[in-house]
């Protein structure tokens, strides 16, 4: 009897490290969320549970992109698994052949809120630098740098315009509807520029819940514009649309951790550096063919 009950309880410890790097899930409540952790949690805690959780980004290619068949790809993605590889001291292709990163899906407004609840140990998911919020979550340097820009339909009548024939700068905004993602500093970062430049410009905003709801909008004329980060837009421009040339607010995009986990801080910018130093970030920015 004392051997089954041994039995019963190594079964019991090996279900809970398999539950502890269960398979990827949304933060949205669809599906199963990853378990929860303490945001204080340790390296060694982390080393214990057999992997790492990390809140990505599911619509943005090139950046953080879900598949199909659930599988994840992009840059944050494979900054991801060099985190992992660091800590389990393996091979990054060997960190993901292992499953040693639980990918946790958020949007934009729940990045933050994951790391504080411990369902995320790390946030890679275009996670702007601001001083509002390194007031409230640890932030890595940038290992992107990114500008705020602007989709609008071509002209119906030449497929090769830059833009309609009213909307082919950030000087014809006037008026026009600009849908920008629900809690990200767009409107006031687009607002702060026109009042910066003397720019005489009173343009209407739209707040939409996902990318794709933008693109959907802007599709069907709801709004004349979606301006987001310029890398977010060129995963949705299409023959239909295109990008103008104008650029503002500059984002820097770094890793995140919850406030009070300084050690998790420091992990991931020791991380950062040395594949900065090393040539690896240069490259994997190459691949995804995401030059700044």
């Amino acid at each position: 009897m004392k051997k089954y009950f041994v039995l019963l309880g190594a079964l019991l410890l090996s279900v809970c490290v398999l539950a502890g790097c269960a398979a990827s899930a949304p933060a949205n409540g669809s599906g199963t969320v990853a378990p929860s952790s303490e945001p204080t949690a340790t390296l060694d805690d982390l080393k214990q549970r057999g992997c790492i959780h990390v809140a990505v980004k599911t619509d943005v290619p090139n950046f953080g992109y879900q598949n199909k068949d659930g599988s994840f790809e992009g840059l944050e993605i494979d900054i991801a698994y060099e985190l992992a590889a660091a800590l389990f001291e393996v091979e990054p292709d060997q960190a993901k052949k292992d499953g040693l990163v639980n990918f946790v899906g958020v949007t934009y407004d729940e990045r933050g809120t994951v790391l504080n609840t411990g369902e995320a140990d790390f946030t890679i998911a275009t996670f702007s630098i601001t001083d509002d919020r390194e007031k409230q979550w640890n932030f890595t340097s940038a290992y992107y740098t990114d500008s705020l820009g602007l989709m609008v339909k071509k002209a119906v009548i030449d497929t090769n315009s830059l833009g309609t024939s009213a909307i082919t700068s950030i000087s014809k905004l006037d008026g026009k509807i600009i849908g920008v993602a629900r809690n990200t500093t767009t409107r006031q970062d687009l607002l702060a520029y026109l009042d910066r430049n003397g720019l005489d410009i009173t343009p209407q905003f739209m707040e939409f819940g996902s990318y794709s709801a933008l693109k959907k909008a802007l599709d069907a004329g709801t709004i004349d514009v979606f301006s987001v980060d310029r890398s977010i837009l060129y995963g949705y421009v299409d023959n239909k649309t295109t990008i103008l040339p104008d650029k503002f607010a500059y984002q820097d995009y770094g890793i995140a951790t919850a406030k009070a986990n300084t050690e998790l801080a420091a992990f991931a910018q020791e991380t950062l550096d040395k594949i900065s130093q090393d040539g690896t970030l240069s490259e994997l920015i190459r691949n995804w063919n995401i030059d700044s």
